[in-house]
């Protein structure tokens, strides 16, 4: 079936069963819930589709099963909702402006539900709303664990047994390409860092085959031609790294929930290199995407420098969080070129791992308040706040 699931709400309409089960889950899975109910709660009729990859190049839309409503979303009756559930795909725009020029609905009868912090939509246009599962699962679970949290260590000597933390699970490019540049310039030993065999099946030599292919223009980067062949290098040399496991030897499960067994990773460390979902590439990739990844540590009450596209620091601010603009260079969130991005986090992961102690009691002492106002504001955002919309 080419839609997943869907929840028509037209004069409570079902079409079968799995969709009512599905309208019942999302009443009751906060994940889904939280962020997605005070819309499908309200006076408005919504059509929900949840967009998945196989409605990427559909042949026909007027095969999808709205098209039944079809009038009712033209005159505004039913405003049709394409959700994108725990994913950023970007495709998702071109895919609501494909259905209002095919099937001739207003633009502004249809609105788009994504993980995306950042999507190109044209003012006045579609309803955009920034959906923030992650935040709700991970903000749920600290309300439930109150007392599990790391310690504030503002009142901390600055002796650490190791800098940072970077927990990684999936090879996606731009992790692989870190670890092997951290190992070149002799930080990861400084570092408590994880990377070992996961579910997408990636190894050393398989990374090093895909970057070998890799084309100059691929990421439109004027440095990938100067970066190719260090970055090739730095791989080959990282092949004889074993495999690295911290908070769990399964990397086939996804660790996207609040653990307080990891706290010790965190108490080891003073800050953290998040490595997000998204990095490299064009369309889907370059998207700000904002993950348990970032939210765990802020749950944990760890300062951190985002390997993430641009603008990812920027999301967070939207939303009410503080950076640490002042303690870290932060200005790499703005830089559009990857492979630059990737060398200023580099350096600046760098540069923090050279802080003396005194210096690192004085930033755990100046980031405590931030890390102490981002926690707040994560535990105590109500449950209807998970969202923005974006398209104002």
């Amino acid at each position: 079936m080419i839609i997943n699931e869907l929840v028509p709400l037209l004069e409570e309409v079902e079409v079968d069963n799995t969709y009512s089960t599905r309208l019942k889950r999302w009443s009751s899975i906060p994940m889904l819930s939280e962020p997605c109910m005070p819309f499908l709660h309200q006076e408005q009729q919504w059509y929900c589709v949840e967009v998945q990859t196989d409605l990427k190049n559909v042949d026909s839309l007027a095969a999808l099963p709205f098209v039944e409503f079809i009038d009712e979303i033209r005159s505004g009756k039913v405003i049709l909702g394409l959700f994108n559930l725990n994913e950023s795909f970007t495709w998702i725009v071109d895919l609501g402006y494909r259905i209002a020029t095919e099937l001739n609905i207003p633009p502004n009868h249809i609105a788009l539900f994504s993980n995306a912090g950042r999507l190109d939509i044209s003012p006045d246009t579609f309803r955009y709303f920034w959906i923030r599962d992650f935040e709700s699962i991970i903000s749920n679970q600290v309300k439930a664990h109150p007392d599990d949290t790391t310690l504030c260590r503002k009142d901390h000597n600055g002796v650490f047994e190791k800098k940072y933390l970077m927990l990684n699970r999936r090879w996606r490019l731009h992790r692989p390409y870190f670890v092997a540049l951290l190992n070149e310039t002799n930080l990861l030993d400084q570092g408590l860092v994880s990377l070992a065999p996961a579910d997408c099946g990636f190894d050393w030599d398989q990374i090093i085959q895909l970057t070998d292919g890799i084309a100059l223009d691929m990421y439109t980067n004027h440095e990938w031609p100067e970066f190719k062949p260090r970055i090739l290098q730095a791989l080959t040399n990282a092949k004889l790294l074993p495999p690295m496991y911290l908070d769990t030897d399964d990397l086939t499960i996804n660790q996207a929930d609040y653990q307080p067994h990891t706290n010790k990773l965190y108490e080891q460390t003073y800050f953290s290199v998040v490595s997000e979902t998204n990095y490299f590439g064009p369309g889907d990739s370059r998207a700000p995407f904002l993950s348990e990844k970032t939210f765990k540590t802020i749950a944990h009450r760890h300062p951190f420098v985002m390997l993430a596209p641009s603008e990812t620091m920027a999301c967070l601010k939207d939303i009410g969080y503080k950076t640490f603009d002042g303690f870290i260079d932060e200005t790499y969130d703005k830089e559009k070129n990857d492979v630059t991005r990737m060398k200023m986090v580099l350096e600046e992961t760098r540069r923090l791992c050279s802080l003396s102690p005194d210096e690192v009691k004085q930033f755990v002492q100046g980031t405590s308040a931030i890390c102490e106002h981002n926690l707040a504001l994560m535990r105590n955002r109500p449950v209807n706040d998970f969202y923005k919309e974006m398209n104002l």
